[in-house]
C-alpha cells in the first residue's frame, strides 16, 4: 500500500524509541499545518501498521526482539506488509476460536497475553477484546456543562446519562460547541466507572491519581459543581492542565496539590471516597495507544503491580470509616486488579469489604451488573476500552 509522506514521517520517528503516538501525531500536526481530512487517513495509516507490525515481524522473523528491530526491517514492512488485509482476517474469526499463542502471534501479542488476563475470562470474551484492540477507536465525549447546541457529530450513548459519542471522522478541537465547555473526552468505561462510584453533590473526595483532569471534571459534573474535589500531582505541568480544564468548565470546587503537599495532612480519615486511579501497563487500551504492545513484559507488569500495591495501601489512611475507596487501573491483567485487591484486604486487617454498587446503578439507571469488582472491554456492549473498577467500603 501507498502511504501518505507524513505518515512514512511519523512511522520513522516512532522506531525505534517506541515514543508516544499521540505526542508524535501533535508534534507533527503543528509542524506541517496538516489538515483536518489529511489527518484521518494519517491517523489511520499510522496506527494501523503500528499496532499490526509486531505480527508481520513474529511471522517474518521470529527470532527478532521487537525492542532490537531496525530500521531496515521496518521498511521491508512498509513495502510488503498489507496490514489491512492482515486486520481483516482477524475480525472475521470465528467467535468460538481458541485464544492460543499463535492466535496472539497473529494479533502481535505476548504468547503470555492470555494467561496474564486470566483463565475466569472465557476465551470468547477474550476474542472480542482483542478484535477491539485492531479496530479504529471510537471518541466518547462527557457532558460538563449545561447543554445549548451539541453539535450535528454528537449522539448521547443510550443508557449512560451524560455520555456522547461523536460521530464525525475528524475531531476538530476548534468547534465552538467543544471549546464552549459543554464537553470533554473521556472513555466511556471512565464515565462508567465514576458513575459506578456514585458521588454526590456534598461529597468531600480525592483523586489521588488526577493526572490531566479528565476523570475529576466527570467527578465534578455527576457532583453539580458542589462539594470538594481534591487532586494529587505529580507534576506541576499536570496540575496546571487541571487548572485550565476546571476555569473552562467554570467548576469551582476543585483543590490541586502537588504529591508532596503538606496539606494532605488535614484531610485524613476524612474523605467521602478516595479514588486511586493507578498507574498501570495500558493493556486495556491498546486501540487507543497502539504503542503500548511495545512495551508489555513480565517485567513491567511485575513493577505496575508493586506501585499499584503501594498506592492502595498509601491512600486508604484517607479515607473515613464509613467511606469508599475506588480503585481503578486501565489494565486487564489479573495481576494488576485482583490480586492488588486480594492483597490489599488480606492485610487490611478486616478494616474494609466490597461495596455494593446498585446505588450508583440505580440512581444512574445504568445496564450493567452489580458485580464488585467489575471488568469492562470485553463484551460489544457497552464499547468501553479494557478497564477495572473495584469499590471498597472503609468499616465504621
Amino acid at each position: 500500500m501507498t502511504y501518505h509522506p507524513l505518515s512514512f514521517e511519523i512511522i520513522k520517528r516512532f522506531f525505534p524509541d517506541g515514543k508516544r503516538l499521540d505526542s508524535l501525531f501533535r508534534q507533527v500536526f503543528k509542524e506541517k499545518k496538516v489538515k483536518p481530512q489529511e489527518k484521518k487517513q494519517i491517523y489511520g495509516e499510522v496506527t494501523g501498521f503500528i499496532r499490526l507490525f509486531p505480527a508481520w515481524l513474529a511471522e517474518e522473523f521470529p527470532e527478532m526482539d521487537l525492542a532490537d528491530t531496525d530500521w531496515v526491517t521496518v521498511l521491508k514492512a512498509i513495502r510488503s506488509f498489507d496490514w489491512q488485509s492482515h486486520q481483516a482476517r482477524l475480525l472475521a474469526l470465528p467467535d468460538d476460536t481458541p485464544v492460543t499463542p499463535e492466535i496472539l502471534r497473529k494479533f502481535g501479542l505476548p504468547a503470555l497475553f492470555r494467561s496474564w488476563i486470566g483463565e475466569s475470562v472465557p476465551d470468547r470474551e477474550v476474542l472480542k477484546f482483542l478484535k477491539k484492540t485492531i479496530r479504529p477507536k471510537p471518541v466518547y465525549l462527557r457532558e460538563i456543562g449545561k447543554i445549548e447546541k451539541p453539535g450535528r457529530d454528537l449522539i448521547p450513548v443510550e443508557g449512560f446519562q451524560g455520555a456522547w459519542k461523536y460521530t464525525a471522522s475528524v475531531l476538530d478541537f476548534a468547534d465552538d460547541w467543544f471549546q464552549s465547555g459543554q464537553f470533554e473526552i473521556q472513555d466511556l468505561s471512565g464515565q462508567i466507572a465514576a458513575m459506578l462510584a456514585n458521588p454526590k453533590p456534598n461529597d468531600k473526595i480525592m483523586d489521588a491519581c488526577a493526572g490531566h483532569g479528565g476523570k475529576t471534571m466527570t467527578l465534578a459534573s455527576l457532583m453539580k459543581g458542589k462539594g470538594k474535589i481534591v487532586t494529587v500531582h505529580v507534576s506541576e505541568q499536570e496540575l496546571q492542565t487541571l487548572k485550565l480544564r476546571a476555569r473552562k468548565h467554570q467548576l469551582g470546587n476543585i483543590v490541586s496539590v502537588m504529591l508532596d503537599s503538606p496539606d494532605l495532612e488535614s484531610v485524613k480519615n476524612s474523605l467521602d471516597i478516595v479514588w486511586v486511579d493507578a498507574p498501570c501497563s495500558g493493556s486495556g487500551v491498546i486501540r487507543r495507544n497502539p504503542e503500548v504492545v511495545y512495551r508489555l513484559n513480565e517485567t513491567v507488569i511485575q513493577k505496575m503491580e508493586e506501585e499499584q500495591s503501594i498506592l492502595i495501601n498509601h491512600y486508604f489512611q484517607f479515607v473515613k470509616p464509613g467511606g469508599r475507596l475506588v480503585y481503578s487501573t486501565c489494565s486487564v491483567f489479573s495481576a494488576e486488579n485482583e490480586a492488588v485487591i486480594q492483597d490489599f484486604i488480606s492485610g487490611a486487617e478486616n478494616q474494609t469489604e466490597f461495596a455494593s454498587l446498585q446505588p450508583g446503578i440505580s440512581y444512574f439507571g445504568l445496564s450493567v451488573p452489580d458485580t464488585n469488582p467489575q471488568r469492562m472491554g470485553f463484551s460489544d456492549s457497552p464499547d468501553t476500552d479494557g478497564f477495572f473498577l473495584a469499590v471498597l467500603t472503609k468499616k465504621a
